[in-house]
């Protein structure tokens, strides 16, 4: 696990584009062993939930997703789940800092576990 608290800051993800809350509302993230603050988390607004399904519909509408070939879908999870299992140890650390859990639990378990589903 990491030393020191990493400075968790998000933002919302919302049509492909990092963005914080329109409200700019957040709450504060703790470590739950220490107490100390580690991020802030945005609050997404009424608004900002209607822009990412707005988004997320317009996206499978209008998008390639329908017409790309099982396959090709196939590969895509495949490669996605290479990246999730190239982060593994980043997002081990990360989990562990926000909720106290075994390190060993994220990193023999639940991300494996990730990765094996994606890559069904």
């Amino acid at each position: 696990m990491a030393k020191t608290a990493p400075n968790f800051t998000p933002q919302l993800l919302i049509n492909g584009t990092s963005r914080a809350a329109q409200g700019g509302e957040t709450f504060d993230l703790y470590h739950p062993a220490t107490g100390a603050q580690i991020g802030k988390i945005p609050l997404a607004s009424p608004a900002d939930v209607d822009a990412a399904i707005a988004a997320a519909r317009t996206a499978f509408d209008d998008g390639p997703w329908r017409s790309i070939t099982p396959a090709d879908r196939a590969l895509l999870l495949i490669r996605l789940a290479d990246a999730l299992a190239g982060e593994a140890d980043q997002l081990a650390d990360a989990e562990v800092w926000q909720t106290g859990t075994a390190r060993k639990l994220r990193r023999e378990g639940d991300i494996p576990a990730a990765v094996d589903h994606l890559r069904f």
